[in-house]
């Protein structure tokens, strides 16, 4: 078992030199050495604190994690020399000194002896003792993962350290063929759903800390491994068994007037919203509900039905990793629904009827990608009277990775009645994209509101269309969660 030197070891050792023998006193207080001998004392400072300190002759050896095993010359006391660093920036396990050779334990398994029997380290004698190569072995199970990190309930026998690389398997049970009896059965996939090094252990129990696409659920099998670590900046994983929520609200203290119109513009208060509810499957599937945009364009005069107006819908897609497409179904209740109208001159259509919803995105899920969807509306046309297609929303969203907690989004929907283009931020304040993370969101940018309706001419008494302009800056805030 490792020793990790927190506060202050103190070794005391007998150096044997070709002359007299010599007391030299040692002590390690967090990174620094400090050599005491007949009132003279030097000091040494390490990268970190090293867990293990050996002495021979008038050489220190000393082991610290991810840096290798210092070897420091205190023949002289009062100035200690850094002379070699032997396995400089590998992960080791433990250090020893055996008839005059230095034998160094890695985390991979690996056992090597260099020859100290001289003034400097020679060499390994033998490039390895006794380290076959390493196998896949089962050192445990995972018991939970939540918030970006997953805990792992060790075997009695598992033969792990901190830094030791893992890989975890999935134990969900999926259809598939036996080829022996050609029959389709129930079996564990197997697939590998992370790889990386443990962070901690604590008695029987370990943790990881998770990536973007790092996504084990509880009950999988934890193997040793010597694989590439997962998770990928750009390239993600896709979640897979996890539903995600999400809500974002943009108000915005806006100008109004008529387009067609001098009249003086006012300030009132005026709102988009988007929300929604996904559940992506273990397989290539994911199936939601989502109202966006809502509108609400504050008091102009109207009637509460007129200045409200949603777009709502059900939306199955085909997704993978790095690619998805969706088709869904649903109702547009535009603002000024009760305003649709011809006036002899102008057909205007605020657009009220039944949705149809088509979507793609090309990239991953939670790295970088282009998201599009178009919307169109069945409604009846002014002019003709008869159901046809028209344009409901378009809306793009280009998400670019900042580092794996935060991303850039560039978001924008346009429609007959509504311009809308914002710059945001989001960030991973909770977990690394899979269950238990909690996403917050901020934006900024502008927004326009130009919805028809008709206005009375008080003299000759006729009506004719108009167009109402809500325009001016906007900020939103958002929150996503996974569970």
């Amino acid at each position: 078992m490792r020793r990790i030197v927190t506060f202050m070891t103190v070794l005391t050792a007998l150096v044997i030199t070709s002359g007299p023998a010599m007391a030299y006193q040692i002590q390690v207080s967090g990174r620094v050495l400090i050599v005491n001998e007949r009132g003279w004392t030097g000091r040494f400072e390490f990268p970190a604190p090293p867990f293990k300190v050996l002495t021979s002759k008038s050489l220190v050896y000393a082991a610290v994690q991810g840096h290798g095993v210092y070897v420091i010359d205190i023949s002289v006391p009062a100035h200690p020399r850094l002379v070699s660093i032997v396995e400089k920036g590998n992960d080791i396990n433990d250090i020893s000194i055996r008839d005059g050779a230095l034998i160094i334990t890695k985390t991979d398994y690996s056992l090597k002896a260099y020859d100290i029997r001289g003034r400097k380290v020679r060499d390994a004698v033998s490039s390895l003792l006794a380290a076959p190569k390493p196998k896949h072995l089962a050192v445990g199970r995972v018991t939970s993962v939540d918030r970006g990190w997953a805990v792992i309930r060790l075997n009695p026998n598992a033969s792990v350290a901190r830094g030791s690389r893992i890989e975890i398997r999935s134990s969900r049970l999926s259809m598939v063929k036996d080829p022996f009896s050609g029959k389709t059965v129930r079996r564990p996939s197997g697939d590998i759903v992370f790889v990386g090094d443990i962070s901690e252990i604590r008695g029987n129990m370990a943790s990881v800390k998770l990536s973007k696409g790092d996504f084990p659920r509880p009950g999988d099998e934890v193997w040793t491994s010597e694989r590439t670590i997962s998770g990928s900046l750009m390239a993600p994983s896709r979640p897979a068994g996890v539903f995600t929520a999400f809500a974002e609200v943009y108000p915005q203290i806006a100008d109004s007037g008529s387009s067609d119109s001098d009249s003086e513009s006012t300030g009132y208060f005026s709102m988009l919203m988007k929300a929604g509810v996904y559940y992506h499957g273990f397989g290539p599937w994911s199936v939601g509900l989502e109202v966006s945009p809502l509108q609400y364009m504050g008091r102009t005069g109207h009637s509460a039905s007129d200045t409200v107006g949603a777009a709502a819908y059900m939306i199955a897609s085909y997704e993978t990793s790095l690619f998805a497409v969706g088709l869904g179904f649903g109702y547009q209740h535009p603002l000024m629904a009760s305003q649709s109208f011809s006036d002899g001159t102008r057909i205007e259509h605020n657009r009220l009827g039944w949705a149809l919803v088509e979507q793609a995105r090309l990239g991953a899920l939670d790295g970088i990608h282009l998201f599009i969807r178009y919307q169109s509306v069945y409604c009846r046309d002014n002019a003709s009277g008869q159901l046809r297609g028209m344009l409901g929303h378009f809306h793009f969203k280009l998400m670019l990775p900042l580092e794996m907690r935060s991303d850039l989004l560039l978001e924008g929907i346009h429609s007959n009645t509504l311009s809308f283009i914002t710059l945001g931020v989001r960030l991973a304040f909770r977990g690394m994209g899979g269950p238990g993370t909690t996403y917050l969101k901020a934006y900024m940018g502008y927004m326009s509101f130009t919805p028809y309706y008709s206005e009375v001419d008080p003299w000759s008494e006729k009506s004719t269309a108009e167009q109402l302009d809500i325009s001016g800056p906007v900020v939103g805030v958002g929150m996503e969660k996974r569970w």
